[in-house]
């Protein structure tokens, strides 16, 4: 079910919850445009443990749209507190926003779609994380290393000797954590000694985390 035949916009956001009560959950958008169904996105919101799919939804929904515009139309399925909701993304989109709840007919089929992908990409994420932990598990073996949780791993590139950069990818419980990737500019280092751009980057990290700034990683890999 892809196009309407109407010319509606509208986003349309369903939220499941695991059933195994992990906590994991997963907000799946679907996106319809002129009647046409463009594609879904699945966010997968932290800490919503002892949030209901209610208040997952709104929480999303005030985050979601706060430096982006939405359409004129959101439909859910939950029962949220829906006045003070449009009140609010109206402010922040600078244009009139209605909420739908439990709509019907094609809508309907819409919404529907939307849980219905929201249950496939939950699955598929839990899936992901349990082969994460499988993995993670036979690298404590292998090492002899018991609670490996936070990796860190550095690597060095140049440009003909010149230009020394070191890069920091994050690795933290069972997810790569892309928003705490750095990249180092190497300021005292001679030219191709990849030994000593690697000395400088490593002191230049850890010597703020001792300081108090960060997290010390349970693993190093250079």
């Amino acid at each position: 079910f892809v196009d309407s035949g109407k010319a509606l916009d509208a986003d349309v956001v369903a939220c499941v919850q695991s059933p195994d009560g992990s906590g994991k959950v997963c907000v799946n958008l679907a996106m319809i445009r002129g009647g046409r169904h463009l594609g879904d996105k699945s966010f997968f919101p932290q800490n919503a443990d002892d949030y209901s799919a209610a208040g997952v939804l709104e929480a999303f929904l005030a985050q979601h749209y706060l430096n982006r515009s939405a359409p004129p139309l959101i439909i859910l399925g939950e029962q949220i507190e829906r006045e003070a909701l449009q009140q609010l993304l109206t402010e922040q989109c600078g244009h009139k926003i209605t909420i739908q709840l439990n709509p019907i007919g094609e809508k309907r089929v819409w919404l529907n779609m939307a849980a219905e992908n929201a249950q496939l990409a939950l699955k598929q994420m839990m899936s992901r994380q349990a082969s994460q932990e499988k993995r993670l598990h036979a690298l404590q073996q292998e090492l002899n290393i018991p609670g490996i949780q936070r990796i860190e791993c550095f690597d060095i590139s140049h440009t003909l000797g010149e230009a020394t950069v070191a890069s920091c990818v994050v690795y933290d419980n069972c997810a790569m954590r892309n928003n705490e990737y750095r990249r180092y500019n190497m300021k005292d280092v001679t030219p191709g000694d990849d030994y000593g751009a690697m000395r400088e980057v490593l002191t230049r990290r850890y010597r703020k985390v001792v300081a108090g700034e960060g997290k010390m990683p349970d693993l190093i890999m250079i």
